[in-house]
């Protein structure tokens, strides 16, 4: 794995499957085998990414077709992870008036962390998506997205190629500085800067701890009033149509 480059979080983790493995096997797996056995990695970072600018989640944009721009779009404006999008359903939006955020309910069994949460996507994002689905749209059981997250990603990545983003900041990296995850980034960044209290900006990331603090303990009417004062750093500019 060291020779193949893999980040040592990810060594980290290949080696508790293959012990909690044996351990399932009745193989008895103490901490002085591991120790004398197996020399593992010190954690160090391996690749520098980063939050995309404003003006770089356009120039993605404008090099996606309609599917993909509602994909970036929902995840730049609602801090998801790109595993979620390929599990919602038309039904898990709340579709906003025109011009207003729309609600996203993301069932327990859809998330990471196995707690149920609620975020919002832009006006835009909701436009993007109303377009995206068409006549879709009034089937409640229809997916959002009909690809799985590794095409997803894959397109978002030549998406990026294609906007000249798809670069290292060191040579040696291991992955590239703006990936789908760097999106979340975005929102995160954004967010606290408009002055959104951070344990809801966490909430609608459905990060653990935030989901048992401040995030809980607000209605979703709160919610909303403090998504919205993050609009205007997110996307709050026309998008090129499709």
């Amino acid at each position: 794995m060291h020779q193949k480059r893999l980040a040592p979080k990810t060594i980290l983790s290949y080696a508790t499957a293959v012990k909690g493995f044996m351990v399932d096997s009745d193989i008895e797996v103490t901490a002085e085998k591991m120790k004398a056995k197996v020399v593992l990695p010190e954690t160090y970072t391996v690749t520098t990414d980063r939050a995309p600018t404003k003006d770089e989640v356009k120039r993605i944009l404008l090099r996606c077709n309609l599917e993909a721009k509602a994909e970036v779009a929902m995840m730049a404006s609602s801090g998801m992870r790109i595993g979620e999008l390929p599990k919602l359903k038309v039904a898990n939006i709340e579709f906003g008036q025109p011009g207003e955020p729309s609600k996203v309910k993301i069932k327990a069994k859809l998330t990471k962390t196995k707690k149920e949460r609620i975020t919002f996507i832009s006006p835009e994002a909701t436009e993007l998506m109303k377009e995206h689905l068409g006549k879709r749209i009034n089937q409640p059981n229809e997916p959002l997205f009909l690809e799985n997250q590794d095409a997803i990603y894959g397109k978002i990545m030549r998406a990026l190629k294609k906007a000249d983003l798809r670069k290292k900041s060191e040579g040696d990296d291991v992955h590239y500085e703006l990936h789908p995850h760097c999106f979340r980034k975005y929102f995160h960044t954004n967010m606290l800067a408009s002055g959104v209290d951070r344990g809801i900006v966490e909430g609608f990331e459905g990060h653990k701890f935030a989901l048992d603090s401040s995030y809980l303990r607000a209605t979703d009417e709160q919610l909303l009033e403090q998504y919205k004062k993050g609009l205007d750093a997110i996307l709050s500019y026309r998008i090129m149509p499709h």
